[in-house]
């Protein structure tokens, strides 16, 4: 922290001080310190991406999703293919019931490196089941399970499963 605060003071201008600074404060809990330095970091370079992003988190956290949907959007347009940012944008998107942002951000998901968000094959097919697509349903549960068979949400999918493979009979 005391180096971040060193180097905002040597260079005020010094976005990724900020955004760093913004971490360290959001990982000790001072959620609103770490608020305080993205807004910073974002007002000195406006398509900081990452700053976007750790905004948003903040905004899950507080469960203000339309604030952590406003935040992604501007993350995305800057870095289109960041993987934490589409998941976060899929989660977002569930909440605020955006079934189609949801499963096209899913769809850009899984054409990158996902491990880490294999949920969100999970959620596109909720989503999907909500829309009333259960082949595509099926499809995304099988993904998921595929991708995190030891997942919490993995019974629930073989559930789905089950009743969607009825469903087609």
């Amino acid at each position: 922290q005391k180096h971040f605060e060193k180097a905002i003071e040597m260079y005020p201008g010094y976005d990724l001080a900020y955004n760093n600074l913004g971490v360290v404060l959001m990982q000790n809990g001072d959620d609103e310190g770490g608020r305080r330095n993205f807004l910073k970091a974002v007002e000195l370079n406006d398509h900081f991406a990452r700053a976007y992003v750790n905004l948003a988190k903040i905004a899950i956290r507080e469960k203000n999703y339309p604030q952590a949907d406003n935040f992604l959007d501007r993350s995305l347009s800057t870095d289109p293919l960041n993987p934490e940012a589409l998941f976060l944008a899929s989660e977002t998107a569930f909440f605020l019931k955006k079934w189609d942002q949801l499963i096209a951000n899913v769809q850009k998901l899984h054409l990158l490196k996902h491990e880490n968000y294999a949920v969100s094959h999970f959620l596109a097919a909720k989503a999907l089941e909500i829309k009333h697509l259960p082949e595509d349903a099926i499809r995304e549960y099988k993904l998921f399970l595929k991708e995190a068979p030891e997942n919490p949400n993995a019974i629930s999918a073989r559930e789905r499963l089950k009743i969607l493979g009825k469903k087609q009979k």
